[in-house]
């Protein structure tokens, strides 16, 4: 290592060459190196100074380039750089290892002795590491200029640098590089609104979650059943007329380029107060002689309700009489028309029982109403016909 001022001599000199470039002698930077004093020196050398010198000798007749060379090593610090391996960002999911690499851009001697490795400023490792503890001795037979991170997940993210040593010396740390883990978002919670969720009626979803993962999200999946819901990607979802196909699981996740979040599900239980989906006819009409009379309604309503009949605004007491009896059935949901739940009551006349058999046109003439009972989220509904016992 060439350190201060340095001599080199020789006879008869016209000018000097550093790696075949004439050496331009400024004063504060040389001294000599002419014919009245050969001897060229160089004060406070620097990497710059470092090359293959030689002297150039003329008289009368020419000049000679001196046969041997003078080679000049100026040690310096390195200058390092941080590179990793594989390139960033990275997803935790993948588990990777990474390979840091102080690489030196300039210093000399280029090889490097030893490395101190650092993450957000704070000493993360130095190397070689032989600190006489019997699990350090594997470190001391490696090259210090790589840093192996193994199963790389979000807790190693942050700005890594390097600083190397050479036989000069420690050099300047390196320029941060970040080393960027995407993960997942985390576990998500699913609720709605309002709690008690009715037919034509709005509701709202929303999905939350604790920790938004790297990059942080704000984009969501949903699915109705197992249905990809494709053009609703935020953390809200309003439905602003429930019908038949909300009556089902919801799930929400978060997800990002790291990967996706566990999915939260809620079941949706929609109600339906009660509606006709089949009225009584405005006008019924009956022989005096008829044998098979019967009139029908069917209700919509979640949680079911039931059917009562009047005649003339009063409530026919079908357990003491035999003249009607009723048929009732209770009919699914149909997602295909999106009726929920409905019972259908059909009021049928037991002509054996009538007097005579048969209807009578002055008194079995009368007003006929199917009327609902309410449920949890609406009144009863009814409708109404005219029943007139008509002759042949």
């Amino acid at each position: 290592m060439m350190r201060g001022v340095q001599d080199l001599t020789c006879d008869f000199l016209a000018f000097r060459l550093r790696d075949g470039e004439k050496v331009i002698l400024t004063p504060d930077h040389y001294e000599g190196g002419t014919i009245d004093q050969p001897t060229l020196m160089i004060k406070n050398s620097t990497r710059h100074d470092q090359g293959m010198y030689t002297c150039v000798l003329e008289n009368k007749v020419g000049s000679q380039e001196s046969n041997n060379v003078v080679y000049v090593a100026v040690y310096f610090k390195p200058i390092v750089k941080l590179m990793m391996e594989p390139p960033t960002p990275v997803s935790e999911l993948d588990r990777l290892n990474i390979t840091l690499m102080c690489k030196v851009e300039s210093g000399n001697p280029d090889i490097l002795q030893a490395v101190r490795w650092y993450l957000d400023g704070e000493l993360l490792k130095e190397l070689p590491d032989c600190g006489g503890n019997v699990t350090d001795y594997m470190f001391c037979d490696i090259d210090p200029s790589k840093l192996l991170l193994e199963d790389v997940g979000r807790s190693f993210h942050g700005n890594y640098s390097c600083e190397g040593m050479n036989e000069a010396g420690w050099g300047p740390l390196s320029a941060d590089e970040e080393l960027i883990v995407y993960y997942p978002p985390g576990a998500a919670t699913l609720v709605f609104e309002p709690s008690r969720v009715v037919k034509k009626g709005p509701v709202t979803l929303r999905c939350s979650v604790d920790d938004a993962g790297r990059p942080e999200t704000t984009t969501y999946r949903w699915l109705r059943g197992t249905h990809l819901i494709q053009d609703v990607t935020t953390a809200n979802w309003t439905i602003d007329s429930v019908t038949l196909e909300v009556e089902s699981n919801f799930t929400c996740l978060a997800y990002n380029e790291g990967g996706e979040g566990d999915p939260a599900t809620v079941y949706i239980d929609v109600y339906a107060p009660p509606a006709f989906i089949e009225r009584l006819q405005l006008y019924n009409g009956a022989l005096v002689n008829a044998s098979n009379i019967n009139i029908s309604c069917r209700v919509e309503c979640s949680p079911l309700c039931a059917v009562q009949w009047l005649k003339d605004g009063k409530l026919l007491n079908l357990n003491s009489s035999s003249l009607y009896t009723t048929n009732e059935t209770i009919i699914p949901p149909d997602t295909r028309t999106s009726d929920f739940e409905s019972i259908k009551s059909t009021l049928i006349w037991n002509m054996t029982a009538w007097p005579g058999g048969q209807l009578d046109r002055i008194h079995d003439s009368a007003n006929y109403t199917c009327h609902s009972t309410q449920n949890v989220v609406g009144p009863g509904v009814k409708s109404s016909t005219t029943f007139r016992v008509e002759c042949k």
